[in-house]
């Protein structure tokens, strides 16, 4: 009888990967032989066929040789003899055989099949509700091996990695922020710690990066003439420029916190503004009632909200006003010292008139 050990691999890891056989009897090694190539099905290097003792147990065995990692993939054997089953398939990397008393020819196999890799897919969520301009790939997206180069995706990506952890990361542009990063393996949420997840063998997974455009905020005060801040002004802001310009109006908050402040501007001291989620563009900020006894300003203040610069305080603010001119009223209400004084010297003029008049009178019919 003879016996012949075969390798038959169904898919390579890597190219590079190849396995070693070993025919023994008890501790004498019968034979050797190591693949080579890339091809699948049955390998050309094979051990015997040689002469076999009949009723000797023989011991058949694989090992990885390059750059083969044996957990990579699926292991198991058979032996038949002239084409009979003789050890019926099992899962495993090492066998024995015990020549027959009939039969001529024993071929024992070992059968190798790659684990399918792990696919990893990096997706971009992007929500652009503030002006922003930004794409799905003017992200850069990378997974980073605890040992090895950092992988680089597109939005949508996919490429094969093996087990083990990966950093997962993002460059956020300007004016953006991250909401969320989730990731599930066939289906299943796969935990995300510190960013990093941890990848098995036979996996498809997919990781998603949320993000927003950030909204932004525009800063001025108002003060009289001499710097002091001055409350009770009303604005409106309109913009951003284009086409989907609008006007907000403004009423200055004067309030103890910004939590009780209802309207747009969120600055609870008089005369100071702050008016929040304002999308990106250029905009013009107008005064619209001056505080009680000063005159409006009728000047537009330009600025713009951009990623680059999502707050801003409006150019050349504190905006001053000037008092009102004419008569001052008294704090009290009522008419002003101004009228009485007009009023009095009037009075004044007409009784020296009639005066004078009766003088001339009596003078007459004397």
């Amino acid at each position: 009888a003879t016996v012949t050990l075969e390798k038959v691999v169904d898919g390579r890891w890597a190219d590079t990967d190849q396995f070693e056989l070993t025919l023994s009897e008890g501790s004498t090694k019968l034979g050797t032989a190591t693949t080579e190539g890339t091809a699948s099905g049955v390998q050309e290097q094979r051990v015997g066929p040689q002469p076999a003792v009949r009723g000797k147990t023989l011991t058949f065995e694989e090992k990885g040789t390059g750059t083969t990692d044996l957990e990579n993939y699926t292991s198991s054997y058979k032996c038949t003899v002239d084409g009979k089953s003789l050890v019926a398939e099992s899962v495993g990397r090492k066998g024995t055989v015990t020549i027959p008393a009939s039969g001529n020819a024993v071929l024992c196999q070992i059968t190798n099949k790659a684990i399918p890799k792990t696919s990893l897919t990096l997706v971009k969520e992007l929500t652009n509700s503030h002006g922003g301009t930004a794409g799905k790939n003017d992200f850069n997206l990378t997974a980073t091996p605890s040992s090895g180069t950092a992988l680089s995706f597109n939005s949508g990506d996919t490429k094969e990695v093996l087990p083990g952890s990966y950093a997962l990361s993002e460059v956020l542009l300007s004016g953006y922020e991250q909401t969320g990063l989730t990731c599930k393996a066939n289906g299943k949420d796969l935990p995300v710690k510190n960013g990093s997840i941890d990848v098995s063998r036979n996996q498809a997974i997919t990781c998603t990066f949320a993000n927003r455009d950030k909204p932004g905020t525009v800063i001025w005060n108002k003060a009289d003439e001499n710097g002091k801040a001055l409350g009770g002004s009303e604005w409106k802001i309109t913009g951003p420029e284009g086409n989907g310009s609008a006007e907000l109006p403004i009423e200055d908050c004067v309030a103890d916190n910004a939590s009780t402040c209802t309207g747009s501007d969120k600055n609870p001291a008089a005369g100071a503004f702050k008016v929040d989620d304002l999308s990106w563009g250029k905009y013009k900020v107008v005064e619209t009632k001056a505080p009680a006894g000063y005159q409006i300003s009728s000047d537009a203040h330009e600025f713009v909200i951009s990623g680059d610069t999502l707050e801003v305080t409006v150019s050349g603010s504190p905006f001053k006003n000037l008092p009102r001119k004419g008569p001052v009223l008294p704090l009290t209400g009522g008419l002003g010292r101004d009228f009485f004084a007009i009023a009095g010297g009037g009075t004044l003029l007409i009784g020296g008139a009639a005066a004078a008049y009766a003088l001339k009178r009596r003078k007459s019919n004397a």
